[in-house]
This record gives C-alpha cells, sequence and structure tokens, in this order.
C-alpha cells in the first residue's frame, strides 16, 4: 500500500513537472517494486530521454528488459563504456553471454576482466561458475583461491567449490566446501549468490 501511494503521488508530480527526470527515476523504482514491468521499462525511458547516461537508469532499464538478452547486453556494454568497470555489472554481463551460450565470449570477457581487475569477486565467482560447468574444475579453483577467505563471499562460491572438488575426486573436500556453504547461508552471511544482480550497483 505504501508504494502504490507513492507510486500515485510520483505521477502528480509529474502531472506539474513532467521534465522532473529523479521523478521519473523514483517512479521507475517503486513500479518495478510493484511488479508494474510496462511503467516501469516507460519511465525509465524517459529518465534516459532526458539523461542518457544517467547510470541506475540504465541498469534499472536493463533489469526491467531481463528477456531481451540482446538490448541489454547493448546497454550494459554502455554503461560499462560510460561509467566503467563495475564489478556487478561485469559478472552480469558475462552471466548473460554464457546464458544465450556464447560460453567463448563469455570466458573471454570475464577473463579480460579479471586480469584488469583481479578484487572483482562477483566477475571471478561467475567465471569459476562456467568453468565448472565445462569440466574445468583446477581452472575454477585457481579462479577462486584468492578470494575463499574473503568474509563477504557468496554462499555460491563455497557452491561451486563443492562441484569441482566432487570433479576431481575430492570427496572430503567437497563434503567441507558444502557445510561452509550451509554455514554461511544459516549466517546469513556474504554477499547475495545470484549471478544477475539488481539494479543497484552503479551507486556502489
Amino acid at each position: 500500500p505504501l508504494v502504490d501511494e507513492a507510486v500515485g503521488a510520483l505521477r502528480r508530480v509529474l502531472g506539474i513537472y513532467g521534465q522532473a527526470t529523479s521523478v521519473w527515476q523514483r517512479l521507475a523504482e517503486a513500479s518495478t517494486r510493484l511488479g508494474d514491468r510496462r511503467e516501469a521499462l516507460r519511465a525509465y525511458r524517459m529518465v534516459l530521454d532526458q539523461a542518457p547516461d544517467q547510470a541506475d537508469a540504465l541498469l534499472g532499464y536493463a533489469s526491467a528488459l531481463s528477456d531481451d538478452t540482446p538490448a541489454v547486453l547493448g546497454i550494459l556494454d554502455r554503461f560499462l563504456a560510460v561509467h566503467g568497470p563495475r564489478d556487478a555489472v561485469c559478472a552480469w554481463r558475462g552471466e548473460l553471454e554464457r546464458s544465450r551460450g556464447d560460453i567463448q565470449q563469455a570466458y573471454d570477457f570475464l577473463y579480460a576482466t579479471l586480469r584488469d581487475h583481479p578484487d572483482f569477486l562477483q566477475t571471478r565467482v561467475t567465471l569459476a561458475s562456467l568453468l565448472v560447468d565445462a569440466g574445468a574444475a583446477n581452472e575454477a579453483l585457481e579462479t577462486l583461491a584468492l578470494v575463499v577467505d574473503v568474509p563477504t563471499a557468496p554462499v555460491m562460491m563455497f557452491e561451486i567449490l563443492a562441484r569441482a572438488f566432487s570433479i576431481l575426486g575430492q570427496v572430503d573436500a567437497a563434503v567441507h566446501a558444502r557445510m561452509l556453504a550451509s554455514a554461511r547461508e544459516i549466517e546469513g552471511g556474504g554477499s547475495d549468490d545470484t549471478l544477475v544482480p539488481p539494479p543497484v550497483v552503479a551507486s556502489q
């Protein structure tokens, strides 16, 4: 109900100040929370018409267009060209490439990103997931070796470790990794374990 009321208030403001970019942005975000994809897309377009490179609007628009992978990739490339590499955005882009079957392109992009930004945790986890799926367990373990002790490591990272150890026949290590994943999940610790980030990363 509060979000509904906020949407109504924002629309009234836009009835008076129709070019208020910040209000359109808030309307887009509120519409997204309500699940009103059509209104969110319309509002994000209004923001981008006035401020084509607005970071949060680009990512919000990409998120709302999630079923149109080529369009989303184009928006993410535009974001990266204007705002530079961001960990979650690079991980998102790599995962999209993989999800549409462009495995080599995904690998090349993620690998190149980590070469220049070795501290990108989500990108590293996304690459390791791709490698495990491809059966390259040793390379996946090498990819994650630098971040296994990071306090914000996501649950998914330990699940990937468990899969890699299982492929290599290292049963005890796989069990231990699964135990760590369960413990991290119970603690509620670590970063979001999805490979597709929400559109709030721009302001980080």
